[in-house]
């Protein structure tokens, strides 16, 4: 063994080192070059069984100490590296996230490490049902199936947030009682609880009770306008101001509501401009001459009152998206209800979907084989759905929202943060629509 090691030491360049493909995936991609090989140069000096130093891998690199240093703190914040005193070791990824390493998962059956992981042997590495409930979960408060690109989001967020699939479920469940179903939505709040050390849905649960006072008030005001449905983004934001900028207290507020009794639609806006005008009266403005308030209102205030334009475009985008939303899962349910092979088959896949995800966490010996296996019959079901699609003249999109704008799909905004074209056509819009009610 001793002249082994000592061959190493002496002829490095003879020997391989193995990086794990969890790196290559998740790590890899998003890091900063120097530090990529400031990672791999560790790697290397273990595997020669060589203690591992800041002089070493700047004399093997040949960049600055400074570099080094970032990128040991920089994997050492990841969690693939420790240190102890001068003395620099990685930790094993597998571990790190199963909790366990290759030699043992192969000896073993089932596992299941803290976070909720389940680790299979290959007799039951297709029957992962925390996954399979994870997802199942999600699609019920979808309303619809998840499409394949959203399956490979929320598995790679596991496997780079390192959470279990019930604080998955418990980030869904948060961001569609908000009012809101976007995958990436929903992957921002799960790194944002991450970041702030809520990684257990009781510290959540806890978070929400302590800082998320506006979502109790929000219900309430639901409630008392008898709507069974959330607000939009814009309507939380005018409930904001009568609590911030006009200084209602919520009785005030439900005063306001019970206004809206005697007309035919309740809305958000009724009792807006219901509070607006209390609060002119309480001022002593005259809002028949078109005095200006004696206090400066909130920017989605006009001087007279009226909401904004930007709030009213706002307001139009929710409108539109979740018509959009509304017009697909009636499509969905019609072409189900017609034609029962279909919605047979898009379970079908997306089983297979979840069993393929399941399979490529696993460390089966014969993985590549199963992989290949699973994307034939995937391939298979999904020709199948589409002739079925195909002879019924349906779209093969047919489960996507036909949005207004497919550029920012009814948002305003483009997936590189910047303001659709549309934002000043529907803006255009409403001041003709604003105009025509003068």
């Amino acid at each position: 063994m001793t002249k082994n090691n000592n061959n190493k030491k002496n002829t490095p360049f003879l020997y391989d080192t193995a990086v794990e493909n969890i790196f290559i995936n998740e790590y890899m991609p998003s890091a900063p070059d120097k530090f990529v090989k400031v990672y791999l140069v560790i790697l290397m000096y273990e595997n020669l069984n060589k203690e591992v130093t800041v002089t070493q891998i700047v004399k093997s690199l040949g960049i600055s100490e400074g570099d080094v240093k970032r990128g040991i703190g920089y994997w050492e914040n990841k969690g693939l590296i420790g240190r102890h005193k001068d003395k620099i070791y990685s930790i094993s990824l597998k571990e790190n996230y199963f909790g366990t390493s290759v030699s043992s998962c192969e000896d073993q059956g089932n596992l299941q490490d803290d976070r909720g992981y389940l680790l299979n042997s290959e007799a039951n590495i297709l029957e992962n049902e925390s996954l399979k409930s994870m997802y199942a979960e999600i699609e019920k408060k979808f309303e619809r199936a998840l499409s394949h690109d959203e399956i490979k989001k929320i598995d790679s967020a596991i496997l780079g947030y390192r959470v279990s699939t019930e604080l998955v479920v418990k980030a869904v469940d948060y961001s569609v009682n908000n009012g809101k179903k976007s995958m990436g939505y929903i992957l921002k709040v799960l790194k944002s609880w991450l970041e702030h050390g809520y990684d257990t849905v009781d510290k959540i649960d806890e978070h929400i009770r302590m800082t998320d006072v506006r979502w109790s008030r929000y219900k309430r005001i639901l409630k008392s306008l008898g709507f069974t449905r959330n607000l939009t983004e814009a309507e939380r934001e005018t409930i904001d101001t009568w609590f911030d900028e006009l200084g209602y207290s919520m009785d005030q507020i439900l005063e306001a509501c019970s206004k809206t009794a005697g007309i035919s639609n309740p809305n958000i806006n009724y009792v807006n401009k219901v509070l607006v005008n209390w609060k002119k009266e309480s001022e002593g403005v005259k809002t028949a001459n078109g005095n200006n308030l004696r206090n400066k209102r909130s920017s989605n205030f006009q001087s007279d009152g009226r909401q904004s334009i930007h709030q009213l475009v706002k307001m139009r985008y929710d409108e539109l998206a979740k018509q959009a939303q509304e017009d697909a899962r009636i499509v969905i349910e019609d072409v189900n209800k017609r034609y029962p092979r279909i919605n047979e088959l898009t379970s079908a896949i997306r089983e297979k979907n979840i069993e393929l995800l399941t399979l490529n966490i696993s460390y089966a010996p014969n993985k590549d084989e199963l992989v290949a296996r699973l994307k034939k019959e995937i391939d298979e079901l999904e020709n199948e759905k589409n002739r079925i699609l195909h002879k019924a003249d349906i779209p093969i999109d047919y489960t996507k929202p036909k949005y207004r704008c497919n550029s920012c799909n009814d948002s305003g905004i483009r997936e590189d943060g910047s303001r659709c074209s549309c934002y000043m056509e529907i803006m255009e819009e409403i001041k003709i629509e604003e105009k025509q009610l003068l």
